[in-house]
C-alpha cells in the first residue's frame, strides 16, 4: 500500500484509485490511504469529494455503469427531479380522490388509459355525467367492502 501511496500525486490520481475500489470497501481503502497521503505537500479532502469528482468524470466521459452481476449499463444523463416528474406524469399517472369520502389513491400504468384499467380493477368507478371517481368502500364503488 505504501508503493500505491507514493505514486499518488494529485487528488484527480487519489479519486481515479478510489473509484476503482468496490463501494462497499472505498471507505477501508480511503482510510488505509489517508495516511500515507496527509503531508506538507498533499492535504486529502474528505471521501465524499473525491466521489463527487469521480461521479463528474463518469458524467463528463460518459462512463458505463457496472451492475452487481458484472454487466455493464450504457451512460445515462443525470435527470434534474423536475424532468423525472415529468416522466413519471408522461406513463399515466394519477391520483384519483373519490367524489364521496375524499378518499385518494396513486395509481399508475404505462399509459393514462393503463391507470385508469388499474383503478377499475380494485374498484374504483367512474361517474360520467358528475366527471368524478368513487372509490371501493362508497356506495356505488365496484368492490364494496362489508
Amino acid at each position: 500500500m505504501r508503493a500505491l501511496a507514493m505514486g499518488i500525486q494529485t487528488h484527480e490520481q487519489f479519486s481515479k484509485i478510489l473509484a476503482k475500489v468496490e463501494p462497499s470497501l472505498r471507505y477501508v481503502a480511503y482510510e488505509t490511504l489517508r495516511p500515507m497521503l496527509n503531508g506538507p505537500s498533499f492535504k486529502v479532502k474528505p471521501l465524499h469529494e473525491y466521489e463527487t469528482m469521480s461521479a463528474q468524470r463518469a458524467e463528463r466521459e460518459q462512463l458505463p455503469t457496472v451492475n452487481a452481476d458484472g454487466s455493464l449499463t450504457p451512460f445515462s444523463p443525470a435527470k434534474d427531479a423536475k424532468t423525472v416528474a415529468n416522466e413519471v406524469l408522461a406513463l399515466g399517472a394519477a391520483v384519483l380522490t373519490c367524489g364521496k369520502c375524499t378518499v385518494q389513491e396513486r395509481f399508475v400504468g404505462a399509459t393514462p388509459v393503463d391507470t385508469r384499467i388499474a383503478a377499475k380493477e380494485v374498484g374504483w368507478v367512474y361517474d360520467a355525467p358528475r366527471a368524478s371517481w368513487t372509490c371501493p368502500k362508497c356506495p356505488g364503488g365496484g368492490k364494496q367492502k362489508q
